[in-house]
């Protein structure tokens, strides 16, 4: 009977203490654990100092809206066609500016514009050719510009002010690259300003161009990507379509080229516009079309090399003579036009197409908008149907003899530099008309 209570006592001793164990780490689980902060009501003078940011904030985007005004709505309804269009103004004088006198697409474009508003609206208009430059004077390709019957003049960005008060400027047409800044603080308060944006490179700069009376996107491409300048009204952005001149080409004989059925392309091989593969790819498609010959002009160091390397492709460098340019491109059955990026108004799709020669391109940028398919030429993003339709148009002489015709005809009707420079004196006269 003792030893039984002693073994009760026991158990009774170890169940007490197992417990009391137990407690005590959970009480120094509790003792350590980090305590929530409480939650407090955010004091007055918390408010007022969030208050104040909120209002510093505020203050600082209205000064900005205060910056770059609202232009008001532009009340101008649509183009007419060249045929239907008369001008009723005054006399102009337009002058058209740039930042770079290199040999470059947005170059090419505002001379032939020039060009064409000499030639089709003279009697109403003076245009100026001018470089704007920031420190010094720019060096020139001369065989380029007296090609174009062109002679720039150049300017300081301080000077430009007092250039435009001196020869009386009535609209200035800043044709934009991508180094272009906005100019409309270094004008006269009546000159006109307007911006048109050749170039699809660093397109969020266009939102710090404000405060332009009318905003000219060379095709649609453009226009839908575009991110607007503040406070810009939908009423001045338009989209005028590039067009050149090709009256003087009934002049020019074709270039005597190597190959029966003769492709090619001319414009700056960039890296978006051109790669080494297009040579290597060529030359297997030639070894399936009897006679194929690909002419590429242009200034490329491992193109030159590449070319050297294969039968089926002449490498003939950089052209900058116009008329001997375009003999060369008057020679060529097809333009293949292998691009890797997007861009706005070829000028290099315009040339050819000027000359009649048809155009198998990519539906990149605003290609889309110059090639239209089976009229012109054809959009081809994949390579094996640009190889099908190559060879069709090699072996199918009476289809692509049909294919130049309409390419001449859609050209002369609509891509035509006439109707480009129709369009822009119509927004020129809308907007002097009271001034």
């Amino acid at each position: 009977m003792r030893r039984k209570r002693s073994l009760k006592e026991l158990r009774q001793k170890w169940h007490k203490e197992k417990v009391e164990a137990t407690t005590s780490k959970r009480n120094r689980k509790i003792r350590t654990k980090k305590e929530k902060p409480q939650e407090t009501t955010p004091s007055r003078e918390h408010k007022t100092f969030a208050q104040k940011l909120r209002n510093a904030r505020a203050k600082s985007r209205n000064r900005q809206k205060d910056v770059t005004p609202a232009v008001p709505p532009f009340s101008f309804s649509s183009f007419k066609i060249y045929d239907d269009y008369k001008y009723n103004g005054k006399k102009l004088v337009i002058c058209h500016i740039i930042e770079s006198l290199g040999l470059g697409g947005a170059q090419t474009m505002m001379m032939e514009l020039v060009n064409g508003l000499n030639r089709y609206y003279g009697d109403h208009c003076d245009n100026i050719f001018l470089c704007v430059n920031k420190k010094s004077k720019q060096s020139l390709s001369k065989t380029l510009y007296r090609s174009y019957g062109i002679s720039p003049q150049q300017c300081r960005r301080s000077d430009l002010f007092a250039f435009c008060d001196e020869h009386k400027v009535d609209v200035v047409v800043h044709h934009r690259i991508s180094l272009s800044d906005c100019v409309r603080s270094l004008l006269p308060p009546d000159t006109k300003y307007i911006l048109i944006n050749h170039t699809w490179n660093r397109m969020d700069q266009m939102r710090f161009f404000r405060r332009c009376d009318a905003y000219v996107s060379v095709c649609k491409f453009l226009h839908d990507k575009t991110k607007w300048a503040p406070g810009s009204s939908r009423s001045r952005r338009f989209v005028i379509l590039n067009g050149i001149e090709n009256n003087y080409l009934d002049d020019i004989e074709p270039a005597n080229l190597e190959g029966d059925f003769i492709t090619g392309r001319c414009h700056r091989l960039t890296i978006g516009k051109f790669k080494i593969k297009s040579i290597d790819w060529l030359d297997e498609l030639s070894k399936k079309i009897p006679g194929f010959h690909h002419h590429l002009i242009g200034a490329h160091k491992k193109a030159k090399a590449r070319c050297s390397e294969v039968n089926s492709s002449t490498y003939h460098g950089a052209i900058n003579n116009l008329q001997k340019k375009m003999s060369m491109i008057k020679a060529f059955d097809v333009y293949f036009y292998d691009t890797y990026a997007d861009e706005g108004a070829s000028i290099a799709l315009l040339e050819s197409l000027a000359a009649g020669v048809p155009v198998l391109t990519k539906g990149l940028g605003g290609c889309p908008e110059l090639v239209v398919d089976g009229l012109n030429g054809y959009i081809v993003n994949r390579p094996d149907s640009c190889a099908k339709m190559m060879k069709k148009l090699a072996r199918k002489h009476e289809m692509l003899k049909i294919l130049k015709k309409t390419t001449l005809e859609d050209f002369n009707n609509r891509l035509h530099v006439r109707h480009t420079a129709c369009k822009y004196m119509q927004l020129f006269e809308a907007l002097t008309k009271n001034a």
